[in-house]
């Protein structure tokens, strides 16, 4: 193959990645690699085969890559995605292994975030997301930073993040859940109805009605009628549930949990069927108790 021709048909194969065509850019990539040292090849054709969802196949080619550049930033942060579309722990090695060799590598730390935050560790989220929103100045990023912060219990300084960098506009969830975190319920339950009103968001709904059980558990209970009536949100009926029975009305806590267990869309749900043999427990209705945790 002639240095011409194969340049031609490196382009051509970038081209047709670019337009999603993965089958006909691998072939390409296999046929210009048989000749020349060019790494571009390889990783374009370990690109094809990750988006044509054949992971084995990207794994091997890029830990053979791997062994002539170990110190790749890029690899290790690929190899990373592709042990995590693999359901292998081993992804956050990688993609701390991608960050030690370049601390910029934005994708790394993305990717490293977004692990600790599906695995609910806020906490050790919480200096990746201040490094990459310092990095990218971008609001999606400066939006994560406060999700983790408000879900750490750092609520406060949610706030001062979301202040100094994001534009309010008066109907924002993430504001909401930090103000709800730092105890601000009158200004959380004001803004998220109008969130919800504006945009018809059933969680804002819901941190509506969360928030105003913290300030009004009396006017929230008929709140929590009048939605869930309308809504029929299992969420929703699920924390009306809990409301009235932390207000000692066992007897309506029961009909709603019957009501959502009726509903063929949440009827399989554990956190209802819990709450359920936690009433009938209550009510001293033993052997319903032991059948619903047996269901």
């Amino acid at each position: 193959m002639d240095k011409d021709y194969r340049e031609e048909s490196v382009r051509m194969a970038f081209r047709l990645f670019e337009e999603g065509k993965y089958l006909e850019s691998l072939e390409i990539c296999r046929a210009a690699g048989e000749q020349g040292t060019d790494t571009q090849i390889p990783i374009l054709a370990a690109r094809n085969l990750f988006n044509l969802g054949r992971m084995d196949e990207a794994e091997a080619l890029v830990r053979d890559l791997l062994h002539w550049m170990p110190d790749s930033s890029y690899l290790h942060s690929f190899l990373g995605k592709i042990l995590e579309r693999k359901h292998e722990d081993s992804a956050v090695a990688e993609y701390i292994r991608a960050i030690t060799l370049d601390p910029g590598n934005m994708e790394a730390l993305r990717s490293y975030a977004a692990c600790l935050m599906a695995q609910r560790d806020s906490r050790r989220a919480i200096p990746i997301l201040k490094k990459i929103s310092q990095l990218s100045g971008k609001e999606e990023d400066q939006r994560l930073l406060i999700q983790a912060l408000t879900s750490a219990g750092q609520a406060q300084e949610a706030l001062a993040v979301y202040r100094s960098s994001i534009r309010h506009t008066g109907a924002d969830r993430d504001h909401v859940a930090a103000l709800m975190g730092a105890g601000m319920f009158t200004e959380a339950a004001r803004e998220a109805l109008g969130a919800h009103r504006k945009t018809g968001s059933v969680e804002c709904a819901r941190l509506y009605l969360q928030a105003l059980s913290r300030v009004h558990p009396e006017s929230a209970e008929q709140e929590y009628h009048e939605f869930f009536s309308a809504l029929k949100d299992t969420r929703i009926g699920y924390d009306y549930a809990q409301l009235l029975l932390s207000a000692g009305k066992r007897a309506d806590a029961l009909q709603v949990v019957r009501d959502l267990i009726d509903d063929d869309r949440s009827g399989s749900h554990p956190r209802i069927r819990l709450l359920l043999c936690r009433l009938n427990a209550i009510a001293g209705k033993r052997e319903k108790a032991i059948g619903c945790f047996e269901y």
